[in-house]
């Protein structure tokens, strides 16, 4: 079959990063706007799942178990779905999240008739194309789509929420007393990955402070239950209120409450991604160590990023650093300049959270098809 004239699509999914599976998105954006009749279905687990389960883009959903967590009962899973996905799609596709010889072993297991993917030492696909290093993730990605179709466009990461998130988020506001008609700041103060890419406590609580004494912002903490002790550290450290809403949500309601925020000061970590993909106004604190346009959002105003990209060091791609050069240059001034240049650019208003959520809501009418994983047992076997 020549990839031109494939029309069912089987997508495996199972990075355990985020802002990698944040930035496997664009693809099936793509491929639906490129292929309205296709047929797209996903097979993932984990993060890939609850940030996918609400993308209308998406036909079906193979809730499978994880293989990095139970290859046994993944392997067994592929079996018992063979005929079903031989016999329903033409390409199973590993995007470049998911270049793994492990996950390629699942895409032949599929029985699938083409597998696609990325160049890898040891891969099982028929078709590999080499991955681009002068591009993004995202570029990389969308040449996927270029396989079987035109050239796309470069398409957003985009995430979805349902009315309930949405109605969590709202509640939320209210319980802690946040006034709509003040300009409300998100702040993702923690990274959980390995990169040195931590500013500092008494940095961040010096910003928020001056956030709300020179424009009465009201200021949300976010962050992984994980994060909760280093957070609790920082609002003891301000002269001003803070929210916490550490530990309080999922994907889609991390989504949801950062559509109704005015702007995200943010690391270069995971939230940084869902914040794209509601597209809210940001200012991210970035390290060096990477080129900027393989991870970071750059070329929309919306996004400014403060970095120092033209120290010594810097593109040094370690995942450990002494010194942090490049984040300690980044000044408590400088931030709290790029916050009041955003919220000028971009001023707050209800009319703008409330056009940020609508674009991102869905009906449940309109959410993939999931077929849940059946049971794990103890021993690792699917009952």
């Amino acid at each position: 079959m020549h990839p031109t004239s494939a029309k069912r699509f089987l997508f495996l999914q199972y990075e355990t990063a985020l802002g990698t599976a944040v930035n496997s998105t664009p693809v099936f954006t793509a491929l639906r706007k490129s292929r309205p009749d296709a047929l797209i279905a996903v097979a993932c687990s984990g993060i890939p799942f609850e940030l996918l389960k609400e993308n209308p883009s998406i036909d079906v959903i193979y809730q499978t178990p994880h293989p990095l967590q139970g290859f046994l009962a993944t392997f067994k899973y592929f079996v018992r779905h063979r005929r079903e996905f031989s016999l329903g799609y033409d390409y199973v596709v590993l995007d470049s999240g998911n270049n793994r010889f492990l996950y390629s072993l699942l895409a032949w297991l599929s029985g699938v008739r083409r597998r696609v993917g990325f160049v890898h030492s040891k891969n099982l696909l028929h078709e590999a194309m080499t991955y681009d290093r002068s591009l993004s993730i995202i570029a990389n990605n969308l040449r996927l789509v270029q396989h079987f179709t035109d050239l796309p466009q470069l398409e957003e990461p985009k995430m979805f929420f349902s009315k309930s998130d949405l109605e969590w988020v709202r509640t939320f506001l209210h319980e802690h007393n946040i006034n709509p008609n003040r300009p409300i700041l998100a702040f993702q103060t923690q990274t959980s990955g390995g990169q040195p890419n931590q500013w500092y406590e008494d940095r961040f609580a010096a910003v928020s402070d001056a956030a709300m004494e020179q424009r009465e912002a009201q200021s949300i903490f976010i962050g992984s239950k994980a994060e909760a002790a280093r957070v609790n550290s920082l609002l003891g450290r301000l002269r001003h209120r803070g929210i916490s809403a550490v530990g309080e949500t999922n994907l889609s309601r991390l989504a949801a409450l950062l559509s109704q925020c005015d702007l995200l000061v943010t690391l270069d970590t995971g939230t940084m991604h869902v914040g794209r993909t509601v597209g809210v106004p940001m200012v991210v604190i970035a390290p060096a160590s990477n080129p900027t346009f393989q991870w970071l959002p750059r070329d929309d105003l919306r996004y400014l990023i403060l970095i120092r990209d033209q120290i010594e060091c810097a593109r040094c791609q370690r995942n450990f650093c002494s010194h942090r050069s490049c984040m300690d240059q980044i000044a408590v001034s400088e931030v709290v300049e790029a916050i009041k240049k955003q919220l000028n650019d971009f001023p707050p208003s209800p009319k703008m959270r409330k056009s940020r959520a609508s674009q991102r809501l869905v009906d449940c009418n309109s959410n993939p098809t999931v077929i849940f994983a059946q049971a794990v047992t103890r021993d690792g076997d699917a009952s």
